[in-house]
């Protein structure tokens, strides 16, 4: 069994989330999601909590997706279309 100290937790919590923003970007008007291949997605297809919605479901479909793709994805698409940022459970 590892132990994680609180330090080398929090480290750990910092280079994923330093890998997701390399990952997944806005870029000319896009959010890039670039795991597997680059994914563009249009900022003005996602400027509504439903069309964002429409967004996740389809994005479930391919085999890179993650809940931490996922959240990155929405925090993006809130943040650059000025939209509040949900409130994430779990």
């Amino acid at each position: 069994m590892t132990i994680l100290k609180i330090g080398d937790l929090a480290e750990q919590v910092m280079a994923e989330e330093e890998t997701l923003r390399r990952q997944i970007y806005v870029e000319d008007g896009h959010i890039v999601i670039n795991i597997s291949y680059e994914y563009n997605i249009p900022l003005s297809g996602c400027d509504t909590p439903e069309r964002i919605l429409h967004w996740v479901w389809h994005l479930t479909e391919k085999t890179w997706m993650t809940q931490e793709v996922s959240r990155r994805f929405i925090e993006l698409a809130c943040h650059e279309n000025g939209l509040p940022r949900p409130v994430m459970m779990g």
